[in-house]
């Protein structure tokens, strides 16, 4: 009877050595699925930081490009107006140079020193040559300042065109800082929750 409970003693001794020795298999099991998993969340953490710190870049770089859009609006609105003064300023200078020159020149006609009767004829024949050449030199005038008016018109187009380009830049980096800054945010909960 003693050998049998002997027996029966060492039978759950070697049962519970078997449980034990199962325990520390599984033990060892989950430890080594922790520390796997703890290394796949250290790489996960280190790469949502670098691209956080890529994405932070990325949104500093596009709030310099929208500044420096910006001030590149400013600039081009600036000598938008210039252009559209001087353009007002030719428009305003020609109808008087159309009313005012002839007049001016038709006065210094009537006032010009007369020498005397013998020679009047000739004076007249003077007189009408240099009234010709005078309107020559208006027309002239007039002409380079049609040209002056269609150059600015000219240029104050291409303005326009570059000042609309510049706002849909604008509106472009608008839209991609405000991407990036939502998709930094996202990644910072992403590292807080990682962090806990």
């Amino acid at each position: 009877s003693e050998t049998s409970i002997s027996n029966g003693s060492a039978e759950e001794f070697r049962t519970k050595i078997q449980s034990l020795e199962l325990e520390n298999e599984r033990l060892k099991l989950e430890h080594v699925q922790i520390v796997d998993e703890s290394s796949g969340l250290r790489v996960q953490n280190l790469k949502l930081s670098e691209e956080a710190s890529y994405a932070k870049e990325l949104a500093s770089a596009a709030a310099v490009e929208l500044k420096n859009l910006a001030a590149e609006v400013t600039k081009l609105s600036l000598l938008n107006s210039k252009l559209e003064k001087e353009l007002q300023t030719v428009r305003e200078q020609q109808p008087s140079s159309r009313n005012s020159v002839p007049r001016k020149r038709s006065e210094n006609f009537l006032h010009r020193p007369r020498r005397g009767r013998s020679s009047g004829r000739a004076n007249d024949d003077d007189d009408f040559e240099s009234w010709t050449l005078d309107s020559d030199d208006l027309k002239l005038e007039l002409r380079a300042r049609k040209q002056r008016e269609a150059a600015l018109e000219a240029a104050l187009s291409e303005k326009e065109i570059l000042e609309d380009d510049y706002r849909k830049k604008i509106e472009e980096a608008k839209k991609r800082e405000a991407a990036l800054e939502n998709d930094l945010a996202n990644m910072w909960v992403l590292v807080a929750q990682l962090k806990k």
